[in-house]
């Protein structure tokens, strides 16, 4: 199952729960809105579903937002 929809589900049932603690705590919600905007920004640069892109991080929530 893709991980957005699983973002959306858990945001759906329970958006104010600690979804992620990392550097500090972040609940479903807060997972959640980040997202929209970077696919946003993603399909500004003329990305589109199904594209591959390379991501090069360190682990944090960022990760997942991406």
């Amino acid at each position: 199952m893709p991980s957005r929809i699983v973002i959306a589900y858990w945001h759906d049932l329970h958006a104010n729960r600690i979804a992620i603690v990392s550097r500090r705590h972040e609940t479903y919600a807060q997972l959640w809105t980040p997202r929209l905007s970077s696919k946003q920004r993603l399909a500004e640069l003329g990305l589109a579903p199904g594209d591959r892109i390379a991501l090069l991080m360190q682990n944090s929530s960022r990760y997942l937002e991406v």
